[in-house]
């Protein structure tokens, strides 16, 4: 009987709500061909992750790309003395930032780039009361390596994903926030650099 009940009120608070599932787009810019990894140092830059989730972008990006150059070759940015880096590196940088670049991690031959972007984080993980039909989540993630000695951007993904319901009629509602939508949007790229790895 009590099985029956509990039943009965979960299909009750299931009609009385919806989900909100997000998209993820890979960009017209994200690199297709299979990527090989060259020899040489590469330096993690993630000063543009929001605090929240850096420490767990680093170590997922650790433990992915230690299989491509060697643990001993990977050296995050924040623990590296001696560098002269600005404040933010933007996707596809200029010739003169690539200049610096060069200058300011001489050490290194390649830097792995992680930059995301909010552009808007309107709904949260529970939502009461109906989503208007502008409120919106969506985020972008990007990760770029470029070559310190040439220098130059030699690969990227990029990932955009939004949420919105312009048909919501519920009174409770589920959805993804935005920091989740930028930690899935980041593993989506570690897989697809994964599936087009070359040893």
């Amino acid at each position: 009987m009590k099985k029956l009940i509990l039943t009965f009120v979960a299909l009750f608070l299931f009609t009385l709500c919806s989900c909100h599932t997000p998209s993820y787009t890979f960009s017209a810019r994200s690199s297709n061909d299979p990527i090989k990894f060259q020899e040489g140092n590469y330096l993690v830059y993630t000063r543009d992750i929001p605090t929240r989730l850096q420490k767990d972008f680093e170590k997922e990006l650790l433990e992915n790309f230690s299989a491509y150059v060697g643990r001993n070759n990977l050296k995050l940015a924040s623990e590296t003395s001696g560098l002269i880096l600005p404040a933010r590196i933007p996707i596809s940088p200029d010739k003169k930032l690539l200049n610096e670049l060069k200058i300011g991690a001489e050490s290194f031959d390649y830097l792995i780039n992680i930059h995301t972007n909010i552009a808007s984080d309107d709904i949260g993980s529970m939502q009461i009361g109906n989503l208007s039909s502008s409120d919106r989540n969506s985020v972008s993630v990007s990760l770029e390596i470029i070559d310190l000695n040439v220098p130059g951007s030699i690969y990227i993904q990029e990932v955009y994903s939004v949420l919105q319901d312009n048909n919501d009629t519920k009174d409770f509602s589920f959805a993804v926030t935005a920091e989740k939508m930028m930690d899935k949007s980041f593993k989506k790229i570690l897989l697809r650099i994964e599936k087009n790895y070359i040893g």
